[in-house]
């Protein structure tokens, strides 16, 4: 009978050391030392990559918005072929997509509006069903007309007034989100002074504007090279930063449409005055010439 009591204590003898080694080695937690280095580690590695992550998501806006150009480009290829070679009617501003007549037209009614500028691209010419229309509000189809960086604040706050004019006090057009056709600046495309507002083909702008830039060069040779330089290198369209707007993509340069079809982000200073018809605006639009 003794071998086997012995045998039937045995496992109770061994329950009963392994609860003493428990007992004598409790597990441990982190020191308050430990979670301050843990905290100080991610909160440096927070520091180091929301720059690099603020800057990819600009760089990937950026290149939205020079998708949305290039699309324009080919929209006003497929509207030169329908319309004898001629661009867009370019609106009493740049920067607008509809204006009222009395605005665009230099006289009329001031109730309505008009389509004007790139607006008059949606539709076939983009690649949709249906150009926009009177009492139809306005859809995604826009969005190109709309630099991804202010969209949400230009598109969704100016579409609203797109076909009905606000009080009289207001502005008479519903501001857009690129510059075009910049050359005939506000307060000089209009018929009234007898200039013609409707861009000759994708690769040409007038004499009277080639004589312009040639007064405005800053030596014999740029003037020179403005004489050789391709017709189908112009600027045609251009980030929204000409008419005392924030550049969307910071204030050293913008994304710019050539009418060869390239687009291209120019690097400048864009510093103040960028109002239409500006001497500042206008030195932009040539210095966009001079470095396709």
């Amino acid at each position: 009978m003794a071998p086997t009591l012995a045998r039937r204590r045995t496992p109770v003898l061994l329950i009963e050391h392994r609860g003493v080694d428990c007992a004598r080695n409790p597990r441990q937690g982190f020191t308050l030392i430990e979670v301050l280095v843990v905290v100080a580690i991610i909160a440096l590695l927070v520091a180091i990559l929301l720059p690099s992550l603020a800057n990819a998501r600009d760089q990937a806006r950026r290149s939205v918005c020079a998708t949305n150009l290039h699309n324009q480009l080919v929209a006003m290829r497929s509207y030169a072929r329908d319309y004898q070679d001629y661009l867009p009617w370019r609106g009493w501003f740049s920067y607008s997509v509809s204006e009222t007549r009395h605005e665009a037209y230099g006289g009329g009614d001031k109730s309505t509006k008009v389509l004007v500028n790139l607006a008059l691209l949606l539709g076939k010419h983009m690649g949709q069903a249906k150009a926009p229309r009177q009492g139809v509000a306005p859809g995604n189809e826009w969005e190109a007309l709309f630099c991804p960086t202010t969209s949400v604040q230009y598109r969704t706050e100016n579409l609203k007034d797109l076909w009905t004019p606000p009080p009289p006090d207001e502005n008479n057009w519903t501001p857009g989100g690129y510059n075009y056709a910049l050359p005939m600046a506000a307060r000089t495309g209009a018929p009234k002074l007898a200039l013609d507002v409707y861009p000759r083909s994708a690769g040409k702008l007038s004499t009277r504007w080639m004589d312009v830039l040639r007064q405005k060069a800053n030596s014999s040779s740029d003037a020179d090279a403005l004489r050789v330089m391709p017709r189908g290198m112009q600027p045609l369209v251009m980030d929204w930063v000409i008419g005392g707007v924030k550049p969307p993509h910071g204030r050293y340069g913008v994304n710019v449409a050539y009418s060869d079809g390239h687009v291209k982000f120019v690097r400048y200073n864009l510093g103040a005055d960028l109002t239409s018809g500006s001497v500042n605006s206008f030195e932009l639009w040539y210095h966009a010439m001079k470095n396709p």
